[in-house]
């Protein structure tokens, strides 16, 4: 799936939540219009911080890692989960720190988008 299909689906779903987060939509909207020039700090931007259960409360087809205590969600529904005591993981990449991490995600979605 193309990160413009992700981030469309992020709106979707954000839109059929019984409240939604108006402003993270925008936000994607916003990237969408300008998704080749996407930065790093624009990026970041898009991250919220939510407990565990919400996210199986809002995207109840999201599968987590069972010590997920925490969630960072981005634009596109990418996310990165705060696990155990003090691990950083997503996707494929686990570390303590979380900058680091983020960055991977972030250049995953760069490529990504690069890549077409």
């Amino acid at each position: 799936m193309s990160i413009k299909q992700s981030i469309l689906n992020d709106i979707r779903a954000e839109k059929l939540c019984s409240t939604p987060d108006k402003h993270h939509i925008q936000r994607c909207q916003k990237i969408l219009d300008n998704l080749e020039s996407l930065t790093y700090e624009q990026f970041i931007d898009t991250g919220h911080i939510m407990p565990k259960g919400h996210i199986i409360d809002r995207y109840p087809h999201r599968k987590l890692k069972e010590d997920t205590k925490t969630v960072c969600r981005y634009v596109g529904g990418f996310c990165i989960e705060f696990v155990g005591k003090d691990d950083f993981f997503w996707s494929y990449h686990k570390d303590k720190d979380f900058k680091h991490v983020e960055m991977t995600l972030y250049n995953h979605v760069k490529n990504t988008i690069d890549e077409r």
